[in-house]
This record gives C-alpha cells, sequence and structure tokens, in this order.
C-alpha cells in the first residue's frame, strides 16, 4: 500500500490566488509577540520525485544509468514485453527485466513497466481478443506483478491502445475485456500493486470514457494519457486534463481518488519550428505545467535520440543525442532538454507546487499567456516564471525588497533582479526562468494578491460575433469544472462598454449572452470575465470585426467550383444563389448565401472563389474570418485558405459543422500548423489574398448530400 500512497497523494487542481491574512488583535504590552504559525506544507509530489524518461533498454550502457540519475529524475518507463518473457506457453523469463531493476534499484528510480502487445503463441499475434488469449495475458500480467511484488512499480496496461498499437486495429471493447482481465488476476495476486491504465495517444475523451463505462476505474490507481500536441505548447493541456478529471468523478467508486499520469510526452526538435533549444524549454515548461495541474507523475519521452537523421521526427525526441561514446564521462553528449531536465530538479529539489501567481505586466493588465508559478518547501519560496506571447513580456512582482537570484533554464547563471518602489520587474520570454528570493521575501510574495486569477483554466474559449442591433453575441465555453458564476463585461479604449450576469453550468459547458455595447460602430472590443469574488478570470484581447460586405447578395462575383487537388476525379454538382437566411439566425433576419451540393465519395472539396480567378487582396492582417453558417445533410468541415506575398498557402484548421446554425471562426494567422504549400518560411508575408473564401469538405471523403448557408461574414482583426 506505501507504494500506492505515493501515486495517490496528488495535488488538486490549481487552487485560487490566496488572500492577504487578517492581522490578529496585538497582544498585551508584558508578552512577547507570538511568533507566526507556520504555513501548512503544500500537498502533493515533491520534486523530483515525479519526473522520468521513457526508455528502450533492459541492460544500461555502463555509464548510462549514472547519467540518468544525474538529472535528478526519479523514474523510468519501460515497455514489459509478453512476447519476449512468454516464449513457451505458460513458461516466464523475466531475467532481462531483474537486470533492469536491480540497475534501477541502485539509483533509487522506480520503474513503470508498459504490459503491452501480442504474443504469436496466442490470437494469431495480434493483441488478445478470445478468452483464451485474455486469460493467458492475464496469467502472465499476474506472474510478472508477483515476481516483482513490492519493488515500487506501477504496471500500466498497454500502451497507445486507442490507434494502431492494438493489432489488428483498435477496439475499445476488447481491450476493456483485456483490462477488467488483468484488473482482476492482480487484484487476487498482487493486491497491493499499482495498476494503471490505459495510456492513450493525446487525451481521447471518448475511449477514456468507455474504459471508464466498463468498470476499469475500479482496478486502475491512476489514469495515464500521452498529451501530446505539436505546434500549441503544454500549457494547452489544462482544459483537457480538466475534462478528464470531471470524467473520472463521475465514474470512479464512491470516495476513491484516482490522480492522473503523464505517461508519456515529448516534443521532437526535428518537429516544424522546433531545434534542440526549442525542443529542452519545452521539457520544464511540460512538467511545471503539469504540476501546476496536479499530475503527479511525469514522463518525458525520450531518454536519447533513437535515431541519427536530424529531420527524421522519430529520431529526435531525446534529452541526450543518439550516439555513445564508450568510455567517456558522460557517455552521451547532453541536448538542451537535459540541461533543461538536470536544472529544473536542482533547482526545485523538495519544493512543492503552491499555487499560480497572476502579476501584472508592465504598465498593463495582467495576462495569462504569462506563466508565474510558487513553489514552497518549508519557508522558501522559488518561482518559475516563461510567457507563452511571441515577444518577451516585463511583469511586476509585489514583495520583493531585496535582489532576486535568476537561473536560466538550462542551468545558466542570469543577473541577479533588483526591485525598485513599483516591485520587482521580471522579464519573460518562451525560455523558463527559476527566481530565488532571500528568506525575508519568501513570505511577502507567497501572500501577494491580484486582480487576476489565470489559475482558474475553466474558460476555454470566448467568441465575439456580430448580434442584432449592433449588440455583441458573446458565447463562453467552458471546459470543466463547478458552476461558474459572475459577469461579463465588454471594454472598448479602456473603459467598460457594455456588462451582463455570467452563470455557466459545472462540468464541460457554454452560454450566449446578448450585450448591448455603447462602443462605437467598428471599435476594437475586448472581454472580461470576473467570478463572484471579483477576480478576473477571463481577459480577451481587443477585436475589431469588420463586415465582409456584398457577400451574401452579389452571388455574380463569385463561384462554387470542385477541386480533387490532384488525387483523381470524383463526380459533384453544386449550385450557388443568394436567398432569404433560413429562420433561426441569432443576429436577426437577412439574407445568405446559399449552396446545394452532391459529392461522391473520394478526394474532392468545394471552394467558394470569385468568379473571374482573380485572388482578392486582404487588407491589413486579419487574424480569423467569422461567419454565420447553417448546415443541413450529412456531416461537412469548413476552412478557408490564403496565399501570401511570397506565394506560401496557408490553410485554417477544419471546423466541423452541426446542423443548425453556428458561428464559426476559420484562422488567418498563417502559422506553422497551418502552412498548406510554398516556402514554408512559417510567417504570412503581407500582403495576403484569398485563395478560397471558403472551402467545404466531406466527412473523411465520405458521400455528400447536403445545403449550407453562409450569413454575415467579418474579418476579425487583434490590434
Amino acid at each position: 500500500m506505501k507504494q500506492r500512497m505515493a501515486l495517490l497523494s496528488t495535488l488538486a487542481a490549481a487552487g485560487l490566488a490566496a488572500c492577504a491574512p487578517i492581522a490578529p488583535p496585538a497582544p498585551p504590552a508584558e508578552q512577547p509577540p507570538a511568533a507566526p504559525a507556520p504555513a501548512p506544507e503544500p500537498v502533493g509530489v515533491a520534486i523530483p520525485h515525479g519526473h522520468g524518461y521513457n526508455i528502450h533498454f533492459t541492460d544500461p550502457k555502463p555509464g548510462e544509468m549514472e547519467m540518468i540519475a544525474a538529472s535528478g529524475v526519479k523514474w523510468v518507463r519501460m515497455d514489459f514485453a509478453w512476447g519476449g518473457t512468454e516464449r513457451k506457453a505458460g513458461e516466464y523469463d523475466f531475467s532481462a527485466y531483474d537486470r533492469l531493476m536491480t540497475s534501477l534499484d541502485k539509483h533509487g528510480i522506480r520503474a513503470l513497466f508498459i504490459l503491452d502487445y501480442a504474443n504469436k503463441l496466442y490470437d494469431d499475434g495480434m493483441a488478445p481478443r478470445t478468452d483464451a488469449g485474455r486469460t493467458a495475458f492475464a496469467k502472465w500480467a499476474a506472474a510478472a506483478a508477483t515476481h516483482f511484488k513490492g519493488r515500487g512499480i506501477l504496471w500500466e496496461m498497454w500502451n497507445e491502445p486507442n490507434i494502431g498499437f492494438w493489432k489488428p486495429e483498435p477496439n475499445v471493447t476488447n481491450y476493456v475485456a483485456l483490462a477488467l482481465a488483468v484488473g482482476k488476476a492482480l487484484r487476487a495476486a498482487a493486491p497491493d500493486e499499482a495498476y494503471c491504465g490505459p495510456g492513450t495517444s493525446r487525451i481521447d475523451l471518448p475511449f477514456l470514457e468507455e474504459c471508464f463505462r466498463g468498470g476499469l476505474l475500479e482496478y486502475w490507481s491512476s489514469v495515464t494519457v500521452h498529451p501530446y500536441r505539436h505546434q500549441s505548447g503544454p500549457e494547452t493541456v489544462v482544459p483537457e486534463y480538466g475534462r478528464l478529471r470531471d470524467l473520472i468523478v463521475k465514474h470512479a467508486p464512491k470516495g476513491k481518488a484516482i490522480p492522473i499520469v503523464s505517461g508519456e510526452w515529448g516534443f521532437s526538435a526535428a518537429w516544424n519550428g522546433f531545434d534542440a533549444a526549442s525542443q529542452g524549454a519545452m521539457l520544464p515548461r511540460q512538467w511545471l505545467v503539469n504540476a501546476a495541474c496536479g499530475i503527479p507523475l511525469s514522463i518525458w519521452y525520450d531518454w536519447h535520440d533513437d535515431g541519427r537523421d536530424p529531420k527524421e521526427a522519430e529520431h529526435n525526441f531525446g534529452t541526450v543525442s543518439n550516439a555513445l561514446h564508450a568510455g567517456r564521462t558522460p557517455i552521451y553528449d547532453p541536448k538542451p532538454a537535459y540541461l533543461a531536465a538536470t536544472t529544473l530538479n536542482r533547482e526545485l529539489d523538495g519544493f512543492r507546487f503552491v499555487r499560480r501567481l497572476s502579476p501584472p505586466r508592465a504598465g498593463a493588465e495582467s495576462s495569462a499567456e504569462d506563466w508565474v508559478l510558487l513553489f514552497r518547501r518549508g519557508s522558501e519560496v522559488r518561482l518559475a516564471a516563461w510567457t507563452t506571447a511571441a515577444d518577451p513580456q516585463r511583469i511586476v512582482l509585489p514583495g520583493p525588497a531585496a535582489p532576486v537570484k535568476a537561473v536560466g533554464y538550462t542551468g545558466a547563471a542570469l543577473p541577479d533582479l533588483v526591485p525598485d518602489a513599483a516591485g520587482l520587474v521580471v522579464p519573460l520570454t518562451r525560455d523558463p526562468v527559476y527566481l530565488v528570493p532571500s528568506a525575508g521575501d519568501a513570505a511577502k510574495i507567497e501572500s501577494a494578491t491580484f486582480r487576476q486569477d489565470w489559475s482558474d483554466g475553466r474558460i476555454v474559449a470566448v467568441t465575439q460575433a456580430p448580434g442584432p442591433d449592433g449588440a455583441l453575441l458573446v458565447t463562453v465555453e467552458k471546459a470543466f469544472g463547478p458552476r461558474l458564476r459572475g459577469r461579463l463585461t465588454l471594454a472598448a479604449d479602456g473603459r467598460d462598454a457594455g456588462s451582463m450576469p455570467l452563470d455557466v453550468e459545472a462540468g464541460a459547458a457554454r452560454a450566449t449572452l446578448t450585450v448591448k455595447t455603447t462602443a462605437p460602430a467598428g471599435s476594437s472590443v475586448a472581454v472580461r470575465i470576473e467570478r463572484e469574488d471579483g477576480l478576473a478570470v477571463f481577459h480577451s484581447k481587443p477585436r475589431r470585426l469588420a463586415s465582409v460586405t456584398g457577400f451574401e447578395t452579389r452571388t455574380a462575383d463569385f463561384s462554387i467550383h470542385a477541386n480533387t487537388d490532384g488525387k483523381g476525379a470524383t463526380a459533384s454538382t453544386q449550385t450557388l444563389s443568394a436567398v432569404a437566411a433560413p429562420a433561426g439566425l441569432p443576429v436577426g433576419p437577412g439574407e445568405a448565401l446559399h449552396l446545394d451540393a452532391s459529392v461522391d465519395a473520394g478526394y474532392l472539396y468545394l471552394c467558394l472563389v470569385h468568379r473571374d480567378g482573380t485572388q482578392t487582396g486582404i487588407t491589413g492582417r486579419p487574424t480569423a474570418l467569422g461567419v454565420w453558417v447553417h448546415a443541413q445533410g450529412d456531416p461537412a468541415t469548413l476552412s478557408c485558405r490564403i496565399q501570401d506575398a511570397s506565394g506560401e498557402t496557408f490553410q485554417s484548421a477544419h471546423a466541423r459543422l452541426e446542423n443548425g446554425w453556428q458561428y464559426v471562426e476559420l484562422s488567418l494567422a498563417g502559422q506553422n500548423d497551418s502552412h498548406w504549400g510554398g516556402n514554408d518560411n512559417g510567417v504570412a508575408d503581407l500582403p495576403v489574398k484569398w485563395q478560397a473564401l471558403l472551402l467545404i469538405d466531406r466527412d473523411h471523403k465520405r458521400p455528400y448530400r447536403g445545403t449550407l448557408h453562409f450569413a454575415r461574414p467579418a474579418l476579425i482583426h487583434e490590434p
């Protein structure tokens, strides 16, 4: 049970900003003042006891375990292969893992072993799908857990069964049946061993909920996921963890606390837009965000590079290079990621996460883009800070009176930061920095209060759309957590320009408000949301909506054509006309562009373009196109495409269309993740032109029969 408790004592979701304590009455003069009560120790796992690497060996090279241990991690994750340990039915050879455990024990490192993959002796070498195969797998798993009983191992049920690692194809029903058989076998043979799953690729909520409905939370001591994301940073995982935590609470046995484990997650230095340095910065950001989200165990993928091709993504996930230098210390060349892991584990050794701070920027309001995390060990506090903004920022931290030591994310000493009358100005970039305040300033920093609380990450999207009679329609999407009551306020030119009460139900929910505004037409308007306690939990950038005039009525200027994108012919028919908008358009009556389409299966999408083939220029640099869409018929998706001055093309991510009216925003930011063709320099060079104002595709290239109406398109500018 002791091994299991380390996983179950997990952090709660990031807490609310603390308030300054009320001072007690002064004691009588003849009595000495009472010493302040020490602050309670934060809950959760102390760094670095929740950090680890994925490895791919049972026999480390000489010096390898020493190098892993020197970086401070306390876990490794490794496949525990069925096919390699049961080569003859009913006979098990765990000797390779005995050797690995001896190496790990020597360095105080624990193992997460993945019970995984097929065995050619059963079910034709595919994932177990028969009673005989499941019985054999469960018997083998119980034998392994019994063999290593009491060694502090966390046994994980499979690796990414929701994608191709479950052969011949993913099947959640078969997975649940196998995981249940293993859970029952482990409970009978080794009830004190920690058992978890399912190790999904990304946070696959539908797959996970099927596991929970199947009863697996009765047996699992934690839920493991692999929250990979490419161009977006680790910070975007916060609402996904929240949704998953809500699901776990919904399905867990009464009174059972089940934490989330980040069982595999990394960034490749060969991904578009990355190099070794930017990959290295992602490691501490990932581990620090996980700490703020109450994740007790974070496994970085991968320990060392799996190959030497600098352009192959799978070769470049490691914290150290691939080339082995036998007899040298260190035996692998450290990458910035290794230095980052070592620095984080050293600078925050023994510290636990307390809360996220929300200090203002120099001369401006605070921003949710800025991450300032406070950790405490006894009476000491330390901060980790960075920003997700594209440009460097400067925040002002109240409290410090003495100089503050600063350490870069790879361990480089930075100049001390010296406070002034306004506070401590801290420069932030996308690379984390560690701040070490003096002992005398620790309590002042921890008790600082702010107008905002960015740790309340329940709100994941706030959409502004043109409303009736000059009002704005504001939709608030909440990802997780309890009911949110508060107030939504519009602001223009630094002044409040409209306000309404806000009430969003518990769990994943959304609310749409029609907010009358006093801002002049064409103004840039920001949205601020405050909780009942007055703390702001969301503050958008100002946005200006510019109508795309004539879109609905001047159908002679537009045509819709089928595009096979060079992948073969597909039959289709499509007609375009201007009609009265279907009933229910939230912005009131008006005209809409009406499309009837019939498309056979195959590679084909429909492009709305100017009839003469010209690519009309777009004024300025809008960040998105917003449009009301009314869909009827088969599933479809919507995007758009632009071309910049260099000929590079960008396509927005596809938005899925639902039947009835919905407001869709299509990105025009021209970022790496929307690159479609051309020079691929990662930015949209001005001026930009439309290549396809709207682009309609089917669901998984299936046949499509449907009717779409488009109304009130607007270009969205963020000054």
